[in-house]
């Protein structure tokens, strides 16, 4: 089943971010972080603050991929496990 009361992040901690907006849920967080951080970086590093990730990811969809770590958004539903994931890896491996 879903949790919809699963804690998450709800300000954005992105090192620099000035935005004080508190989001009421993971995906909006994720929007922010994606729209107003990564979309635009040429480096593919993430920012988040204290994440121990240092280097620099390959493509953009793997910094998105990591980010949602740092979120807990989980955009991938899968109806015969019934659970969420945030990579859709692990519904393709029982396919």
């Amino acid at each position: 089943h879903l949790d919809r009361n699963a804690k998450y992040p709800t300000k954005c901690q992105w090192i620099g971010c000035n935005s004080i907006t508190i989001y009421p849920n993971a995906k909006s967080l994720t929007c922010h972080v994606e729209e107003m951080h990564t979309d635009n970086q040429d480096d593919n590093r993430c920012r988040w603050k204290n994440c121990t990730h240092k280097h620099s990811f390959k493509a953009n969809y793997m910094l998105y991929q990591h980010i949602l770590t740092h979120t807990a958004y989980k955009p991938y539903l899968c109806v015969s496990l019934n659970s969420m994931d945030q990579s859709n890896n692990h519904f393709l491996k029982n396919m």
